[in-house]
């Protein structure tokens, strides 16, 4: 009932609508995230969800503490995500390195989709970008981007 709760006032708080409206890129960018959890204000981590949702992209969402994997958060069109809770970061994501400072957010880079990806999806998988958002206290988000073989 809480995670009902918790759509229910996301959708009254930022609409998809509004969030696709007031986008100033097509490509997915956490930089956006953070923008406009500024003008709803609200949280980053509650607009990331809300902006997954809302984009027209296949986004993801991996969230992380101290380079283990503690939530994520994949809408049903999304690729199924294989390191599970608990799991370290895999070695190949832009999230394994050495964190920038708190606040500051990568480029977007193409990765492997096996880095995130089982077998079985990432041949689904076209292109698989991530861009990661590190935040204080060994916290970091990352933005996955699929874009789909055809086929699927």
């Amino acid at each position: 009932m809480e995670a009902e709760a918790n759509r229910f006032a996301a959708h009254l708080l930022m609409p998809p609508a509004r969030i696709r409206a007031n986008l100033q890129s097509r490509q997915p960018d956490l930089a956006e995230v953070i923008r406009l959890a500024a003008l709803f204000n609200v949280s980053k981590a509650a607009m990331a969800r809300s902006y997954v949702d809302a984009h027209r992209e296949s986004l993801a969402l991996v969230f992380i503490r101290n380079g283990r994997i503690e939530q994520v958060h994949r809408p049903n069109d999304f690729p199924w995500i294989e390191p599970g809770i608990g799991a370290p970061v895999p070695a190949d994501s832009v999230a394994r390195s050495p964190l920038p400072l708190p606040g500051e957010v990568t480029e977007v880079e193409e990765c492997e989709p096996d880095c995130w990806l089982g077998a079985n999806a990432a041949r689904k998988v076209e292109v698989l970008n991530e861009q990661l958002l590190s935040q204080q206290n060994g916290y970091a988000t990352v933005l996955l981007h699929a874009e789909l073989n055809e086929e699927r």
